[in-house]
Formats: structure tokens, sequence, C-alpha cells
């Protein structure tokens, strides 16, 4: 974004999950640590919209199914979170692509471990 790559929350194997946001400047071959996410999450998905990513769901105990149903929302320029309307339908390990002016979130597991879906729904702003 903005010649920026992002590094979202995530996990190692079988640890806690983190809310860390990392950024790497192509230009200047730097990383720079940003404000963390509001809730730590691994597995999930994010979409640029509008000039903001979009993150959604992920994988953690210890919620019903072991899934988030969270989005919530980066905005660079301000280095700021906000809380979005969470998914329908929680999951972990899914794609989010933006397209048409619409954020479509397909697939993943809505359980944790090797679950899996063929649900596809789409955010609109």
């Amino acid at each position: 974004m903005n010649g920026i790559l992002y590094a979202i929350g995530g996990r190692p194997i079988g640890l806690q999950n983190f809310d860390v946001v990392e950024a790497y400047d192509l230009r200047t071959d730097k990383w720079t640590t940003r404000a963390p996410m509001p809730s730590k999450r691994g597995g999930l998905a994010s979409a640029v919209l509008d000039g903001k990513i979009h993150t959604f769901g992920g994988e953690g105990s210890p919620l019903p199914n072991g899934v988030f149903p969270n989005h919530e929302v980066y905005d660079p320029a301000s280095n700021t979170w906000s809380v979005a309307e969470p998914l329908p339908t929680p999951r972990h390990g899914f794609a989010a692509v933006t397209f048409d002016g619409r954020i479509h979130v397909i697939g993943g597991g809505p359980k944790q471990g090797l679950a899996q879906t063929d649900v596809v729904e789409v955010w609109r702003p």
C-alpha cells in the first residue's frame, strides 16, 4: 500500500496470537512498528479499501469454536485502529479481496483446526 508492506497479527506455531503491526518501506528498506491491533489474532485475512486496511476473522482459544468474528480497520495515515461490524460467519484461514468497491471474504474454517466452509460474504462500506 503506497510502497509499504504491512505484516499484521499472526502467531508462531502453537503459541499465543500477536497484535503486532509492522510496516516495511520498500523505498528505504526499513521496518517500523505501528499501532497494535485491538485484538490479538492469527489466521486472519486483510484487504485494502479506500486507503485503509480491513482485517477479518482469525483463530484462537478460548472463543466458541476457536474462531473470531472480528473486523478491525487500520488507518495508516493516522496510525490508528477502529472496530467495525463483525463477520456474520466467524472463521480463520481464508481470503479477503477488494473488488468493485467492496471486500469479499471467501472460504475459511468455521472452527479451530482443519475445518472448512464455502461461505462468501461481502462487506460494503
